[in-house]
C-alpha cells in the first residue's frame, strides 16, 4: 500500500482559494452587480431639506436652495392656479445611499482580498514543490 504525503501549503492553498476566494467573489458581486435601486431612502419617510444638508446642496445661480427659500423667491402655482411662495417645509427628498453601502461592501472585501492572495500563493508554491518533489510529474508537465 503507497503512503500518500499532503503537502501542507498545497492543502492550505487550496482550501484558502476556495472559501476566501468564494467569499471574495460574493462580495465583488454584491458591490458591482447588485441592485442599485433598492437603497433610496423610504418613499414614506423622506428627508427635510435641513436633515439633506450634509450630503448635498441645490443651487440656482450661485445660491443655495435654502437662500431662496428664505428670502422667498420661489414661486409655485397651487392646482387652483394661485401662486405663493414655497417654504422650506414643502420640500422634501429622498437620498440614494448606495455609494455608501457599495464602500462599505468593498471595503468588507478587503481581508478576504487579502485571504485569497496568501491561499493562491500557497497554492501556487505547493504545486510548484509538488512537482520539483515528483519527477515523473515534473516531465509530464513539461511535456504539455
Amino acid at each position: 500500500m503507497r503512503k500518500v504525503k499532503f503537502d501542507a501549503l498545497l492543502l492550505i492553498g487550496i482550501l484558502g482559494v476556495l472559501t476566501a476566494g468564494s467569499l471574495f467573489a460574493v462580495n465583488l458581486y454584491r458591490a458591482y452587480g447588485g441592485d442599485r435601486d433598492i437603497w433610496w431612502t423610504h418613499r414614506n419617510q423622506p428627508l427635510s431639506l435641513e436633515e439633506g444638508k450634509q450630503a448635498f446642496e441645490l443651487q440656482y445661480k450661485g445660491r443655495s436652495l435654502q437662500q431662496l427659500l428664505g428670502d422667498g423667491s420661489l414661486m409655485v402655482r397651487e392646482p387652483d392656479g394661485s401662486i405663493r411662495p414655497t417654504r422650506a417645509g414643502d420640500w422634501q427628498l429622498r437620498l440614494n445611499n448606495w455609494y455608501r453601502v457599495q464602500a462599505a461592501i468593498l471595503g468588507m472585501s478587503l481581508l478576504p482580498c487579502a485571504l485569497f492572495s496568501i491561499s493562491l500563493t500557497l497554492l501556487i508554491v505547493g504545486i510548484i514543490r509538488k512537482t520539483s518533489q515528483n519527477p515523473a510529474l515534473a516531465e509530464a508537465v513539461a511535456e504539455k
